[in-house]
């Protein structure tokens, strides 16, 4: 979940203290080797694998809405109520996520004992406990930068332009009598997820990553499980979210409020 790192803060509260321990005839033979190579590309099949998992996802898309719905999105606010179950108990908050595509996010956390925001503004980020601001740092600001890159929104709406996305057809999986396809989704810089597809309704059931799980330092395989799709000014989301770390069920969260194309001001992402 794009908010998973502000939740490595919250599992303090719940799992034990001993559980917390990335110059001209060169330049026309740089030409032509420039030209020789790019036809080379051109001219080289895309292997099968590939081709049918574009398909596959563009089917995906189709689905949830469309290309065209999603290609109007400009921005959009999603809120949800969440717990978080610990070992020892469980910690209950709300959370109001707003973000801009590609590369803007801002999320309110609300607990009974406090709120915290933090943002992503691009390349920089901030986070407000109470009084308190501060920068984030390069392990938040990246954490976050993947979860946007997971977010299902801002990979149907960059399907169709983004060069560096990479989306491979793995296998077929058989769960019970339904059967998912699953893809392998990359980007430029080697980030990397799964999707498991459901051959019928082409829904996205579940997604999978690696990332900090309970323990914190070690490193978990983390599904988030799809379901209760709605449909919301002309695309379709997932109202209930499971998260399972290392096959545990770790947070669980419901859809209460969701918007699309707001009046954001010019310093919504701001440091305050």
């Amino acid at each position: 979940m794009p908010y998973m790192k502000f939740i490595k803060l919250l599992v303090k509260q719940a799992f034990p203290r001993k559980s917390w321990q990335r110059g001209r005839f060169f330049a026309i033979i740089i030409f032509l080797s420039c030209i020789k190579g790019f036809a080379f590309q051109q001219s080289k099949p895309i292997p099968e694998d590939f081709v049918k998992g574009r398909q596959i996802l563009k089917k995906v898309i189709e689905a949830a809405g469309g290309v065209e719905a999603f290609g109007k999105i400009d921005n959009f606010r999603i809120k949800t109520e969440s717990k978080i179950f610990g070992n020892r108990s469980t910690i209950e908050l709300t959370v109001s996520e707003t973000v801009k595509l590609p590369d803007k996010t801002k999320q309110v956390f609300e607990l009974a004992t406090g709120h915290r925001i933090q943002v992503l503004n691009g390349e920089t980020g901030w986070s407000k406990t109470g009084e308190a601001v501060a920068d984030l740092s390069n392990a938040e600001k990246r954490e976050m930068k993947r979860g946007l890159f997971r977010d299902a929104i801002n990979l149907f709406k960059r399907f169709n332009y983004d060069t560096e996305l990479s989306v491979q057809y793995l296998r077929d999986e058989v769960v019970k009598t339904d059967t998912l396809f699953i893809l392998i989704i990359k980007n430029g810089s080697g980030e990397f997820f799964k999707l498991y597809i459901n051959s019928k309704s082409y829904l996205i059931e579940k997604k999978s990553y690696h990332g900090g799980g309970p323990e914190m330092v070690i490193l978990a395989t983390l599904e988030e499980i799809y379901s209760d799709y709605r449909e919301v000014e002309g695309v379709k989301i997932p109202f209930h979210t499971v998260v399972k770390a290392n096959g545990k069920k770790f947070i669980e969260s419901s859809v209460v409020e969701t918007e699309f194309n707001l009046e954001l001001g010019e310093g919504f992402f701001v440091r305050e």
